[in-house]
């Protein structure tokens, strides 16, 4: 429908390709089957004046001593305006980002780096995060890129999806199975498929399963440790985990009721530490 009119357009294949929230995927019945973890708040802001700030770096800080069970992000400014930090909280109704952005800025332990900063832009959006769709055609259907994601596909996924899907089609109007050769680069290319992506959780929900006192320690394990410089919600977790756990007797030892909680954490899946 377009101002106020309705129309019809008839087709022998459909792609869709209607990002995270995927209204055309879920009418078409491709939602059914996912699992649903939320709908994720955000809030991006552009500042100047940040103290300790370097364009060159990304950081986050986990525990609840900054206001959030989500770990607030600093990242980049903007092409042309590399010297304002972009300050990105996730947040949810019930944790909202703006509230967790006021904490952080003026009552946190780092609130000292943000007393001569100046708020420059702002954006904020939501997305639904589902569970990724392991089959992304149904008949003459074929859903890709962020609307069939774990939230995202970035932006070299996005054109890669774009190019295949365009040749999966293509193939299928030639009578050859072009959905079925998508759907098996789909699977074997982005690491959220994989059943490992189901403890996502592990790096990026630190909070509230582990105490602060607890994130203290667990980050301890990891000093002296140049981890390879990936800023990626899905391989990042495993290279934080991969030094925490280089020696597990060692945390068995010293923190005997936390290496049951860490062991405990990582039999379970996605959907249910959310």
């Amino acid at each position: 429908m377009s101002k106020g009119k309705k129309s019809k357009v008839k087709a022998k294949k459909l792609i869709i390709a209607d990002g995270s929230i995927t209204r055309l995927g879920e009418a078409m019945g491709f939602n059914k089957d996912r699992a649903y973890m939320g709908n994720a708040l955000c809030l991006a802001t552009y500042m100047s004046g940040v103290e300790t700030y370097n364009p060159a770096e990304w950081k986050g800080w986990w525990g609840r001593c900054y206001g959030s069970n989500l770990a607030p992000l600093m990242g980049t400014g903007p092409a042309g305006h590399f010297d304002w930090a972009d300050m990105i909280i996730l947040g949810s109704p019930k944790d909202p980002a703006e509230q967790t952005f006021e904490y952080f800025t003026k009552k946190s332990p780092l609130a000292d780096i943000f007393k001569n900063a100046k708020i420059e832009e702002r954006y904020c959006c939501s997305v639904k995060a589902f569970t990724p769709i392991k089959k992304p055609y149904n008949g003459n259907a074929l859903i890709i890129g962020d609307s069939a994601a774990f939230v995202e596909v970035q932006a070299q996924g996005a054109l890669n999806c774009g190019f295949l899907a365009a040749d999966a089609v293509a193939r299928e109007l030639e009578g050859k199975n072009g959905f079925e050769k998508y759907t098996k680069w789909w699977l074997d290319t982005f690491e959220f498929n994989s059943e490992g992506m189901m403890r996502v959780q592990q790096g990026y929900a630190l909070i509230p399963t582990y105490t602060d006192d607890e994130i203290d320690y667990l980050f301890t394990l990891c000093e002296g440790v140049t981890l390879d410089g990936s800023w990626s919600q899905y391989k990042s977790p495993q290279l934080i985990w991969g030094t925490i756990l280089r020696d597990p007797d060692k945390i068995k030892r010293e923190r005997p009721s936390l290496f049951q909680k860490i062991k405990s954490v990582r039999s379970s899946a996605l959907q249910e530490s959310i």
